[in-house]
């Protein structure tokens, strides 16, 4: 495999078929930290694919870095990361508890011993109501309780 970081003409090659310049080729491998095979084949993003998009989410009021994030972080449309207003934190979180857990599984979950903390986090997660108000808790790694490591 030779050295990680080391490029070869043919990989060089390869890339610039995916339309990778050298420059960024070595700065993927060697600052970025891609795998190799990531980084020949992944053609680079064009500049300005998204201009018009970036104007109409300004007119409605979203900074370009969200537009940014919800196209490249979230995944989201151009349009829809465009258009779609911005939420405050008190709605996200009126929205959040709309998936209100029933009282009937809370009482279950504390009856086990088990967080309502925990019981939304596995509800989150996509777990069902009774698994996630009737499955004991793992005990949680203490310092303490693992055994010393011998360095020598």
């Amino acid at each position: 495999m030779g050295h990680y970081f080391y490029i070869t003409p043919e990989e060089y090659n390869r890339a610039e078929i995916h339309g990778v310049c050298r420059q960024t080729l070595e700065y993927r491998v060697c600052t970025a930290a891609w795998e190799k095979e990531k980084a020949i084949t992944t053609p680079p993003r064009k500049k300005g694919q998204y201009k018009e998009f970036i104007k109409i989410a300004e007119r409605n009021g979203i900074c370009r870095n969200t537009f940014c994030t919800r196209i490249y972080g979230l995944g989201w449309e151009p349009m829809r990361a465009a258009s779609e207003p911005i939420i405050s934190k008190q709605e996200l979180a009126k929205r959040l508890n709309k998936t209100s857990i029933p009282q009937k599984y809370k009482d279950l979950a504390e009856k086990n011993g088990i967080k309502y903390s925990t019981l939304a986090w596995r509800i989150r997660k996509g777990w069902d109501f009774l698994k996630a108000s009737t499955l004991a808790p793992t005990a949680p790694n203490k310092r303490r309780e693992m055994a010393p490591v011998n360095v020598n």
